[in-house]
């Protein structure tokens, strides 16, 4: 509250947009939070001072790579880059990947893919909040082959890119 009192004071404070995020981390205190379901749950708000932002408030899969491609949309810069995210306001799904311990974990839709030692090792519903989520693989086999295959796709491309330095638009 006192860093936007005094904020408000400036000649910009009406011209710029704050980006309000939290970080995360696997270790907490509540059971709920320590699952791989929930642990990687963070609030993030855009804030324009001038009112032009409607104001929302929404649950949908963002992560911090998601950052740079809205504030370029919310500040409405036309320009190509590179990004593994996406603006929130793109048509494209929503999707995450984190990485943590030797397993991918990949968001997309309403469901977590577990993916380790190339293999699958589990799916969830992760908007289902609960202390025990249902491992849903047996029954959701071919949904889960289809959102490894994304996974593994995304994983290809950032390490191409990686290895040859291609994290430039061309």
């Amino acid at each position: 509250r006192k860093f936007f009192e005094q904020a408000a004071k400036e000649p910009w404070f009406k011209k710029t947009l704050f980006v309000i995020v939290a970080d995360h981390t696997p270790s907490s205190n509540s059971e709920v939070y320590n699952q791989r379901t929930e642990m990687y749950r963070i609030p993030i708000a855009f804030y324009d001072p001038s009112g032009k932002l409607p104001r929302r408030r929404e649950k949908v899969i963002f992560q911090q790579i998601d950052i740079m491609p809205t504030v370029l949309d919310l500040v409405n810069i036309k320009t190509d880059y590179y990004s593994f995210g996406n603006s929130y306001f793109s048509k494209e799904p929503r999707e995450a990947v984190t990485y943590l311990e030797g397993a991918y974990y990949y968001f997309h839709d309403n469901k977590l893919l577990v993916y380790s030692n190339d293999k699958i090792t589990s799916l969830f519903n992760f908007t289902i909040r609960t202390q025990n989520p249902v491992n849903l693989l047996p029954a959701q086999k071919w949904e889960a082959e289809k959102m490894a295959k994304r996974l593994k796709a995304i994983i290809q491309r950032y390490n191409h890119d990686l290895i040859h330095n291609q994290t430039v638009v061309r």
